[in-house]
């Protein structure tokens, strides 16, 4: 379950990035619009978002692992691993 749910994240945070780069990069074709860019700072701005989306998917992507071995535990009923992990004094193995 979790390398299919991995892969969709995954793809989705990719077509994120893709709408916050696409303009910045096709507008940065024309010269004309350089000193307006630049003046706008529209560079900086996509890389903050793509660094925090990039933020975003590790965060959620170790949700999702912590999520898969809550369900390995409770489907071993395996109470104290569980516990644990709802804690989030558990180790990855």
């Amino acid at each position: 379950m979790l390398p299919v749910v991995a892969v969709l994240v995954t793809l989705c945070w990719c077509q994120l990035t893709n709408f916050y780069a696409s303009p910045h990069v096709s507008f940065s074709v024309f010269e004309e619009m350089h000193p307006t860019l630049l003046s706008a700072h529209v560079g900086d701005l996509t890389m903050k978002v793509v660094d925090l989306e990039s933020r975003r998917h590790s965060a959620r992507m170790q949700e999702l692992r912590r999520l898969a071995r809550l369900a390995e535990a409770q489907a071993r009923g395996d109470t104290e691993l569980e516990a644990k992990i709802r804690a989030g004094e558990d180790e990855p193995e």
